[in-house]
């Protein structure tokens, strides 16, 4: 199972991406992912809900992927992609059976992109926030080894008003030895950062 941490946020954007990154071997789940990656890439030109249904008429071999984790990210991208209602109510029913899997940070993403009410943006980072503070505690995550937890936490914790975090974000960045990592991280950060402003 994904861990909340290890999801994080996307360093090209806040939100979901346009194109899935394959991490399933199986060949049907490739198959998949590779169609909803043509279509959410090329979509019909002009033609912007025939793209949407299309995507949505892959629903069912999405949900016959063998990886679970594979398959919540292909439904999440098709639903995000066609109706952010849909992917918001496709989310909470996965949240029902497990209140804390990695899905709720997209949750939080879409509300927050979409302008949903502001105290349920905070509420919605503010858990995961929590959780992820037990994550690290639990895996014994610390700066030095796993900065991109760390910043996954510091993340949420900003997106539910802590602002304090900030700073804590910059120094934690500032002390990265690999520019590679450090700049990968920035970015992230700094995606985050440009929605909050």
């Amino acid at each position: 199972m994904t861990s909340l941490l290890s999801c994080g946020y996307d360093k090209t954007e806040h939100h979901v991406v346009s194109e899935i990154n394959v991490a399933s071997t199986d060949e049907y789940d490739r198959y998949v992912i590779q169609k909803i990656n043509d279509i959410a890439i090329n979509g019909v030109i002009d033609d912007n809900e025939k793209t949407k249904r299309l995507l949505l008429d892959l629903v069912p071999e999405a949900n016959r992927m063998n990886d679970e984790n594979e398959k919540y990210k292909a439904l999440l991208q098709i639903y995000a992609l066609a109706d952010v209602h849909k992917a918001i109510d496709f989310i909470d029913e996965v949240l029902r059976d497990n209140p804390d899997h990695w899905l709720l940070i997209y949750k939080c993403q879409l509300m927050k992109i979409n302008d949903y009410d502001n105290d349920k943006i905070t509420n919605c980072f503010s858990h995961v926030a929590k959780k992820a503070k037990e994550e690290i505690k639990k895996n014994n995550y610390n700066k030095k080894d796993s900065p991109k937890e760390i910043l996954s936490y510091y993340l949420a914790e900003i997106n539910a008003g802590n602002v304090a975090y900030i700073q804590k974000s910059k120094d934690l960045l500032d002390e990265i030895p690999d520019p590679k990592k450090k700049d990968e991280l920035y970015q992230i950060f700094n995606s985050q950062i440009d929605v909050e402003n």
